[in-house]
């Protein structure tokens, strides 16, 4: 039984592209995917030679820090944890069998990352190719392999490069491009059942990409052929969708006993891009304020009724106010066409726009997104037999459904920049028409007037933190007269910043600064008035320096803000055995006890247990905790303190103090 297949149109017999398509045509396919290949691996090469001594390239910050410490969880065979999967985990599954072969080296993943760039760039030429010429596949593979943030996401520990590549990989087998021709002739259901399962491993990767799976949905539903082998071509297509997505849809069901697809973070994003607030929960990082943010509608302590909370929230506002939200979903979609780079993960300035390589090698979104639009709208009669105009629609649909960054829309950067090479080849071929060329001059200034000017002061809108991310990248270090001085340019950036308060103040602890430590402390405690943090650190410190009645109220303060993990309890406890109450103390050890957040943090705990009973008489009791202590040490691969009797609370934990959990 033969299945239709929907099968690249042959290159529009006019224009031809003039000069550009001679040349393009005497090179031939072949020349031009080496050509495309060989540009884009060159433009990395450079690139990395250019930043690899950069501190930000070899040490991961925020997202990327994340990836890489659940990597490593994957790589010494822990797994991803019992519990409802909060972000997608094939990422960092992916990257944990890499650092099984490698150790856990960034370079291996970011090597991998850009072959995947470079392959991504060659078949989008060869799709370009059959549908628009060979000068436009030429042009599109360029500008899809030269996309100036692309090296840069490539070189960090974020799902997006790994997402795109797979994307690209299957959207080229369900179209059957160059060399699957043969295959698609003897069992084409075979390469729909793949484009399946890679769309399937996209999802995964990147639950945004449910965008991309409908427009693949579309792609087939709008061929010109039978419905009966439109629906034999679907069914072949999302079966494999829906078996890639087993896994996660059974571990997470085990966990929470309820049905989620892959993780929990959806519902916060989306409500991150759907409030009245937008401005201010968009530029929200991983921090205090984040964490004050996953709090506003219930603790996390059931992932999925908190996920369902801030969809709803999401979903009442835009029922309450629809014309806001009409309004916000317009400027989101002006600002997914702006040539601003927007931020989210970190500050980019730092690695891509001091780059001399990206910044004169680099195809820019000016170039890319006017392009694009032009071949949006000059070669809308290809809709129903090239998947460009959908996949791009619908991925930037999708980006604008949630909230709109620079990471987010290379999703659609593929698919506009074959469009952009058609809109190319079509301009040099009516140059010499005059009513051709004021038909395409009109379009794009059009597309000029959309991506060029500074939108809701998009090019001016700050998120990063350069000195920030700078700071904690030397304090990992353990430089730290160059983490303080870093913090010193972030704090005078930022004054009212809630999280340089706090690492400041906790490096200069490191550092002995006690006193000078302590208002930082309370600046913090101030800009951030539900976390638990900074009154956590300031009781720590306190206590250390023999303040006991200031270093209750501030872990009194800290357990009202809801320390769930029972730190602000266990200090508490230090310091009822300093005054000698220990009968308190063993009642804070015991509640401390009932909620630790890692087995070292349980260690700590018994044992302050155990010197409660001792001091209260009571020897027999004291070494059932010790004992107890040990095995659940040696159970989990915990060092046994020295001394038997940790000297303080919080402290030791304070470089993670900022870390979301």
């Amino acid at each position: 039984m033969t299945i239709a297949v929907p099968q690249p149109a042959p290159p529009a017999p006019a224009p031809r592209g003039g000069w550009l398509g001679r040349a393009a045509r005497g090179l031939g396919l072949g020349r031009i995917l080496v050509l495309v290949a060989l540009a884009a691996a060159g433009q990395r090469v450079a690139y990395v030679a250019e930043i690899h001594d950069h501190p930000f390239w070899r040490v991961p910050l925020v997202d990327a820090a994340d990836y890489h410490t659940r990597a490593q969880q994957v790589m010494r065979g822990q797994g991803l944890g019992p519990g409802v999967y909060y972000k997608a985990p094939a990422y960092p599954w992916l990257v944990g069998q890499v650092y099984r072969i490698t150790g856990p080296r960034l370079e291996a993943v970011y090597g991998l990352q850009m072959l995947g760039g470079v392959l991504t760039a060659v078949l989008i030429a060869a799709l370009a190719a059959p549908a628009f010429g060979l000068a436009a596949g030429l042009l599109a593979g360029l500008m899809a392999g030269l996309y100036a943030p692309l090296p840069y996401y490539e070189n960090q520990l974020l799902i997006e490069p790994a997402a795109l590549t797979v994307s690209v990989l299957a959207a080229y087998v369900l179209c059957r491009g160059p060399g699957l021709s043969r295959a698609a002739s003897r069992a084409g259901w075979l390469l729909d059942v793949l484009a399946g399962g890679l769309t399937g491993l996209a999802l995964q990767l990147r639950p945004v990409n449910g965008a991309f799976v409908v427009a693949l949905v579309a792609v087939v539903l709008v061929q010109r052929s039978g419905w009966n082998a439109r629906f034999r071509r679907l069914a072949c297509l999302l079966l494999p969708v829906l078996l890639v997505l087993v896994p996660t849809a059974r571990h997470n069901r085990v966990a929470s006993g309820r049905f989620v697809p892959v993780s929990v973070n959806g519902g916060i994003n989306f409500f991150i891009g759907n409030n009245p607030d937008y401005d201010a929960t968009v530029a929200i990082r991983p921090g205090l304020r984040w964490e004050e943010l996953t709090e506003r509608f219930g603790s996390m302590d059931d992932p999925v009724t908190w996920q369902q909370n801030f969809y709803r929230a999401a979903f009442d506002w835009m029922r309450r106010d629809p014309g806001a939200a009409l309004t916000l979903w317009c400027r989101k979609t002006v600002l997914a066409w702006n040539r601003a780079e927007i931020d989210r993960n970190q500050d980019s300035s730092a690695m891509r726009g001091d780059s001399s390589v990206l910044r004169w090698s680099g195809v820019p979104w000016a170039v890319l997104g006017i392009l694009g639009l032009v071949g949006l709208v000059q070669r809308w009669r290809t809709w129903r037999t090239q998947p460009a105009h959908l996949l791009a629609l619908l991925q930037i649909a999708g980006m604008v459904a949630f909230f709109v960054t620079s990471r987010y829309r290379i999703a659609a950067v593929p698919w506009l920049a074959m469009l952009a090479g058609a809109a190319a080849v079509d301009a040099v071929a009516a140059w010499r028409v005059a009513r051709r060329r004021l038909r395409l001059g009109a379009i794009a200034a059009s597309g000029a007037l959309l991506v060029l000017p500074p939108w809701f002061s998009a090019a001016q809108r700050d998120f990063g933190r350069p000195e920030f991310d700078r700071a904690e990248v030397l304090a990992r270090r353990g430089d730290r007269v160059g983490a303080r001085a870093a913090y010193e340019q972030a704090l005078q950036r930022d004054s009212t910043d809630a999280d340089v308060r706090l690492r400041y103040a906790e490096q200069l602890d490191r550092m002995g600064e006690h006193a000078a430590a302590i208002p930082h402390y309370r600046a913090a405690i101030r800009l951030a008035p539900r976390s638990y943090k900074p009154p956590l650190a300031l009781g720590a410190t306190l206590l250390e320096q023999g303040d006991l009645d200031a270093a209750w109220d501030a872990l009194t303060d800290a357990e009202r803000r809801g320390d769930r993990h029972g730190r602000a309890l266990y200090d508490q406890a230090l310091v009822r055995e300093r005054q000698g109450r220990f009968a308190d103390a063993l009642a804070l050890h015991r509640r401390a006890l009932e909620r630790p957040d890692t087995a070292a943090e349980r260690l700590q705990r018994r044992l302050g247990a155990a010197r409660a009973l001792t001091a209260l008489g009571q020897p027999e009791a004291a070494g059932i905790e010790t004992a107890a202590a040990r095995a659940e040490a040696e159970a989990a691969g915990v060092a046994w303190p020295a001394d038997g009797a940790p000297a303080r609370g919080a402290l030791p934990e304070r470089l993670d103090a900022t870390a979301p959990r």
